[in-house]
């Protein structure tokens, strides 16, 4: 079975959203809201970036 979670339900801010990831070892992350905004409203290489350094699919 591979676990992931809503970033948004640990956290709107991102890179403390990957922290609680990494703490768990979920891989897997949904995203809806990302700060004050849509997913779809950031730069989809921002988040990718971000998610990529930490070893995580989006």
């Amino acid at each position: 079975m591979r676990l992931g979670v809503i970033c948004d339900g640990i956290s709107r801010d991102l890179r403390r959203a990957v922290d609680v990831m990494d703490e768990f070892g979920l891989e897997y992350a949904e995203l809806q809201f990302v700060g004050d905004k849509e997913v779809g409203n950031h730069s989809a290489r921002e988040i990718d970036t971000l998610l990529r350094d930490h070893g995580k699919t989006g």
